[in-house]
């Protein structure tokens, strides 16, 4: 009887164990199995780095392979360089992989003995086989999404950070991935003098929702070519509520503590209980729609807007709090 019970707990176990197993298989971006680890002593100008870094294997592109292979070793060789002219001896290297679906960011850490730490980061789509840009992760308009992040971040602690940061731009690698989350990093000392370590910003890839418009779904205004934007179409989008005023001839758009009115044929905009201001053209009625100027989108319900080298436009919302409900109406 004893022996019946140990065989039915071995294979009670056994089940458990393969059930854990298929759910950890079920629940995992990747088991990252094209990842091996190589160690190394690298030894040149008076600078000695030791540790492992990551070796991309198996690849179905061999060809974008040896790419990632040759990124992880020149960045290495850039920060040999860098320790080299700042007289760093001692340097210990490792890795982390992190994901998202199909991106894949690889982390490789450089720590110095008075526990300072320099990160260096590779992004790539595993499936399409392509470095990734910040943008290609969070939409056109990530750059402006991000320099505002981190200017009101930093402007509320003048005392620590560097007041005098001008942001990011379009060739800002320094970024990886985890689950939802999209961290922008600065290494020592390149946000502010003081900050001996690395600093980072996490922005929620759910946070950021685009709109793309169609150079023909829009039209331009004369003399000065303004572009003019379906209202309706774009406050939709972003889930902003919007109605019309028959009564006083105005556009209403509303969204949580926000109120907004455009007037019809008036260079007359409203927010909340602002004083009124005008744009670079008033709202105009076309084909029984609303059209009004790119900027309203931009400076009343805080959109942020970027136009390709074909005239398209992409309008982004920024929302890392959960949407409520309509508390006030000011109008």
């Amino acid at each position: 009887m004893n022996k019946l019970k140990k065989l039915i707990l071995c294979i009670l176990i056994l089940i458990f164990s393969l059930q854990i197993k298929v759910f950890a298989e079920n629940n995992s971006n990747y088991t990252f199995d094209f990842v091996e680890s190589k160690q190394i002593d690298l030894k040149e100008k008076n600078v000695e780095i030791k540790g492992q870094i990551p070796v991309i294997n198996k690849f179905k592109n061999n060809i974008f392979e040896k790419q990632v292979n040759q990124k992880i070793n020149n960045l290495v060789k850039q920060r040999l360089d860098f320790f080299a002219l700042e007289k760093i001896q001692n340097v210990s290297a490792s890795y982390k992989i992190k994901a998202n679906k199909n991106i894949i960011s690889i982390l490789l850490y450089f720590s110095l003995p008075e526990k300072i730490n320099y990160l260096e980061t590779i992004n790539f789509n595993i499936q399409t086989c392509n470095f990734l840009s910040i943008k290609n992760i969070l939409g056109a308009n990530a750059i402006d999404i991000i320099n505002k992040i981190i200017k009101d971040n930093t402007i509320k602690s003048p005392e620590k950070y560097n007041i005098n940061f001008l942001g990011i731009n379009n060739e800002y690698e320094n970024f990886y991935v985890n689950g939802d989350e999209v961290n922008i990093f600065f290494n020592p000392y390149e946000l502010a003098p003081g900050i001996k370590n690395i600093e980072t910003f996490q922005i929620k890839i759910s946070d950021i929702k685009n709109k793309f418009v169609s150079k023909k779904n829009y039209y331009l205004v004369k003399p000065y070519d303004v572009k003019m934007i379906g209202i309706r179409e774009i406050c939709e989008a972003f889930d902003f509520k919007i109605s019309f005023n028959q009564t006083n001839n105005f556009v209403q758009v509303l969204d949580d503590n926000l109120s907004v009115l455009a007037f019809i044929n008036k260079n007359f905009y409203i927010k909340n209980k602002e004083m009124p201001k005008t744009l670079e053209n008033q709202v105009i009625i076309k084909n029984d729609r609303s059209y009004a100027p790119i900027s309203f989108f931009q400076k009343y319900l805080g959109l942020f807007y970027s136009i390709d080298e074909n005239g398209n436009i992409t309008f982004s919302k920024y929302n890392p709090v959960e949407k409520n409900r309509f508390k006030n109406k000011f109008f």
